[in-house]
């Protein structure tokens, strides 16, 4: 079934994509991805652990000389992502 908005999208639409966009049933199929992603057990310190490392060899690579400046400076080594980290705010 041909979904306008993907199909833009593949060709290069540079408008934003809205989810309002897709049909009823494209919709209902993120729903239900969503809400069985969200039940899934999750291990937050890997997560954490993971985007820190993909960070470091973003700035080690590119970023660093990029922006001048070393951004392994904005990771807090305490952090850790997951709700518990949404409660603090």
């Amino acid at each position: 079934m041909h979904r306008a908005p993907a199909g833009r999208a593949r060709h290069g639409a540079k408008r934003p994509f809205e989810l309002a966009a897709l049909d009823v049933s494209a919709r209902e199929v993120l729903r239900r991805l969503q809400r069985e992603a969200d039940a899934r057990p999750k291990d937050w310190a890997k997560f954490t652990r993971q985007a820190v490392e993909f960070h470091l060899k973003t700035a080690e690579s590119w970023g660093n000389r990029s922006v001048g400046v070393d951004l392994s400076q904005q990771i807090d080594p305490d952090f850790v992502m997951g709700p518990s980290a949404l409660a603090a705010l």
